[in-house]
């Protein structure tokens, strides 16, 4: 009979259960993970000014709320994200934000960096208007008083045309019967302005109305677009009205009007004044016409595309060269129109992104428009297009609000060769010649149609909305003026008269 001590039995025993349980294992079949339902993003945040890592600064991811610090070397992660599109935005008191649209995939992690610029403040002064600044660019006269006019389409019902003195003291105010838009000064210190209802009325410096008038045959209006006066060499007023162009003499009586006969959407162009006192107006909205100061036509230019249609006050350049934007169903172009009414070029200045602010040109010809968003994944840009149309660079315009920002302000450029624009972010911009930041400044303040109209000691007018209100606001730039170019502001120059003047 074999015998086993307590020690092989032992060993036995151990070597049977390892056998089973390898048996067990050997048998059963491999069970698939679980699929990924969530992604990751991760990236660095840095300061644009210096490069260095900025930490604990607010990483926010919507829809969700998500929320995350960055580390001290500027580091973040959002982890466990379902997948799908998130705009992501980061901030720290002291910087400007940034943001992106990010595409989140189960099971993967997509990189976003960000850069801070620091805030600095080159506000003067700001002052509260009654109802929001929205379709009107400051007036500057003589004296350096500025004008302004208050109201916006949808949301008011009534408006008002600001005098303000340079120290940002109200000077006067007159109310108007409905919105305003941009105000114009003539040669006599008279301030010309329309409002919604296509009124027009001539005020004196004191703030004394003149006279105003309404009697257009036909006065549909336009709910999108600017309704700017041009004045002519002659001081005779040049008026868009419904489908019409009006010739109005100072003392407020009509000259003539200019029938196109033709249909069309009673979209806001104002017209603009050639240096042989050729008027140029976009009637109906996708026709250019030229018209002698008698009122007879000269030539008539009809857009591409049978669905495009223009909101943008034309410029000029030194050769009477027509340059204004338009839209159609595939996005924004630029046009630029012989003084002969043969088209010089064409170029689509976005995809799914509308032209609405008017172009401006600089010192070498170089003309710079901005264009609307469609998406945060097509966000609103400002092109640098050659004088023979081909682009030169594009700056995208980040969106800090949740729908798109778009860009509705004609740029204006500097003498010191920089490029200011402002955006419904709430930001005025100054874009270097090569198209990169030179600097920002938030107005905590939506700008729209408003336009930055800079003066000789560097000063900055521009108008603005928040909730109900509106703001006035004065900030000091480095420039020493306009830039000696055609056209380098909405309306060419800081009275707005939309005339062609030697520079």
């Amino acid at each position: 009979m074999v015998t086993f001590t307590r020690k092989e039995i032992f060993f036995a025993g151990a070597l049977s259960f390892l056998l089973m349980i390898w048996s067990c294992e050997k048998e059963k079949p491999d069970e698939p993970l679980p699929p990924e339902t969530t992604g990751t993003v991760s990236g660095n945040v840095i300061n644009a000014a210096d490069g260095s890592a900025v930490g604990s600064a607010n990483i926010t991811a919507d829809p969700g709320g998500y929320c995350v610090y960055t580390d001290n070397t500027g580091s973040y992660m959002l982890a466990d994200l379902p997948g799908g599109q998130y705009f992501v935005i980061a901030s720290k008191e002291g910087f400007c934000n940034d943001s992106a649209d990010v595409s989140v995939v189960a099971g993967q992690t997509v990189t976003a960096d960000f850069l801070l610029t620091p805030e600095f403040n080159i506000i003067k002064w700001q002052l509260i208007t009654d109802k929001p600044v929205y379709y009107s660019t400051p007036a500057i006269d003589d004296e350096g008083i500025i004008y302004v006019g208050t109201g916006i389409y949808l949301w008011t019902t009534s408006g008002s045309l600001y005098a303000v003195k340079p120290d940002g003291t109200l000077k006067w105010r007159y109310d108007l019967d409905n919105n305003a838009t941009s105000p114009v000064i003539g040669e006599d210190g008279t301030i010309y302005i329309m409002d919604r209802k296509n009124v027009l009325y001539a005020l004196d410096r004191g703030g004394i109305l003149k006279w105003r008038y309404n009697g257009w045959d036909n006065d549909d209006f336009a709910e999108v677009g600017q309704r700017t006066v041009a004045i002519g060499y002659d001081n005779t007023l040049y008026v868009f009205v419904g489908l019409d162009l009006y010739a109005v003499n100072p003392d407020g009586s009509r000259k003539w009007k200019f029938d196109p006969g033709r249909g069309g959407t009673p979209c806001g162009a104002s017209p603009v004044v050639g240096s042989d006192s050729t008027i140029y107006a976009i009637l109906g909205g996708e026709v250019l016409y030229a018209v002698r100061p008698d009122g007879t036509l000269k030539w008539e230019f009809y857009l591409e595309k049978y669905d495009e249609h223009s909101f943008t006050s034309p410029t000029l350049d030194e050769n009477d060269v027509i340059y204004f934007g338009t839209e159609n169903g595939e996005g924004g172009y630029v046009y630029a129109v012989y003084p002969n009414g043969i088209l010089k070029w064409r170029i689509l200045a976005g995809s799914l992104r509308p032209v609405r602010a008017s172009p401006v040109i600089g010192m070498d010809g170089t003309v710079y428009v901005a264009t609307k968003a469609y998406s945060h994944r097509q966000p609103a840009e400002v092109l640098a297009v050659s004088p023979d149309g081909k682009i030169k660079w594009r700056y995208t315009v980040e969106s800090i609000h949740f729908t798109p920002d778009d860009v509705y302000s004609t740029p204006a450029v500097g003498a010191d060769s920089l490029i200011y624009f402002a955006a419904e972010t709430g930001f005025i911009y100054a874009l270097n010649p090569d198209g990169t930041l030179n600097w920002k400044q938030d107005l905590e303040c939506g700008i729209n149609w408003s336009s930055p109209t800079l003066i000789d000691d560097g000063t900055i007018y521009i108008g603005g909305l928040k909730n109900d209100g509106g703001s006035l606001f004065a900030l000091q730039s480095g420039s020493p003026g306009l830039a000696r170019s055609p056209w380098p502001t909405f309306r060419q120059n800081n009275k707005n008269t939309g005339r062609y003047d030697e520079f």
